[in-house]
């Protein structure tokens, strides 16, 4: 029995309609959708507490952005279900909040700016990230990750950040980035100097914003041609990045924030290629097992939202933002033209069958 449902894609003039087909699969036996068995992230409801303590957003079942009492759906199927990893629940650590200026009062009229800058991986969940505040009606987001960066893949990082901040003048500054984890791996005392210059390059000068927020980077797939020494190797990376970025918000108590919300998109805090949506599937991950597909954007930006919309008291988000026009955005479909080694035009296949070769 298959499931269907509709992704609302607008084209350059026109809005088309696709219906996406959820190949039905068997519960029970242990299914692999990707080179590596337990790559789903597997159905429940989201409940429990978050490890580790720290602030919890509503998530799911909790509620919507903001605090809304009413349970979000993607066409009918509930955002808890895209993406369901059992206990998680999105946190921040124990400490300071991020607190606007004496006097600075959300509101239509008057936006909480938010600033996104990373990588490719947040290339492919910002937009998301962006219909999900902007629907609250109190958002203004500034989408400016770029694929590949990183403060060690480019030298001007400081001044082309300070240059955004002028240009943007964020109250937030939010973000996720992985090229940087061979030297936070290598040298993480180095690393963590090069964090804390940003913290305070985003929230000094005269177009200071009120915090620093890393994201937890989630974590990433086999690799297409296998090769598992270098699987661990980018697997430590990615652990190294976070701990650090965890660490450096720790270290600047209200002025930075670390999100826990990699868990919105995992197995129980594995990589997972495919979400469970009752006995159907539904890719969350690019084929190359790295970048977001729409699916995955979704819960990854839901989570970050319900934080951000719970810290500033934002008003509950309206329409069905996880349905907009953002969805036909080629990022998704197309191969990115900065790499070589770039996935198949179907980075986001309609069709997402568990064991299927094709599928990487």
């Amino acid at each position: 029995m298959s499931e269907r449902f509709k992704l609302a894609l607008a084209g350059s003039a026109i809005a088309v309609g696709v219906v996406v087909s959820l190949v039905s699969v068997a519960i029970g036996g242990v299914a692999s959708g990707s080179q590596q068995g337990s790559s789903l992230a597997t159905s429940g409801a989201t409940s429990g507490a978050t490890s580790g303590g720290g602030q919890q957003g509503a998530y799911g079942g909790f509620g919507g952005v903001g605090g809304s009492s009413k349970v979000p759906t993607f066409d009918g199927i509930p955002l808890s279900d895209i993406t369901s990893p059992g206990q998680y629940q999105p946190s921040y650590q124990p400490g300071v909040p991020l607190r606007l200026p004496p006097g600075r009062k959300v509101s239509a009229a008057n936006p909480l700016r938010v600033l996104v800058i990373g990588d490719s991986v947040m290339f492919t969940a910002e937009l998301a990230l962006q219909a999900a505040l902007q629907s609250t009606g109190e958002v203004k987001v500034f989408p400016s990750a770029i694929e590949g960066w990183g403060t060690t893949t480019d030298p001007n990082w400081a001044a082309d950040i300070s240059a955004a901040m002028a240009e943007t003048r964020p109250d937030l500054v939010v973000g996720t980035w992985s090229w940087d984890d061979s030297l936070s791996l290598a040298h993480p005392a180095q690393y963590s100097e090069t964090l804390n210059r940003l913290v305070s390059l985003v929230t000094s000068g005269p177009d200071g914003a009120s915090g620093m927020v890393f994201l937890q980077f989630p974590p990433l797939g086999p690799l297409v041609i296998p090769n598992p020494a270098e699987d661990r190797i980018r697997e430590e990376g990615v652990a190294s990045w976070n701990s650090l970025a965890e660490k450096v918000a720790d270290e600047n108590p209200g002025r930075a924030l670390f999100f826990k919300v990699a868990g919105s998109v995992t197995n129980d805090g594995h990589f997972a290629a495919f979400s469970r949506i009752g006995n159907s599937l539904i890719r969350i991950r690019w084929t190359d097992d790295v970048h977001f597909c729409p699916a995955g954007a979704i819960p990854y930006s839901y989570a970050v939202a319900q934080l951000i919309g719970g810290m500033f008291q934002l008003s509950p988000e309206q329409g069905h933002w996880w349905g907009g026009s953002w969805l036909a955005d080629p990022r998704y479909y197309e191969a990115t033209g900065s790499s070589t080694s770039a996935p198949p035009v179907d980075n986001c296949p309609a069709v997402a069958q568990v064991g299927s070769s094709s599928g990487n």
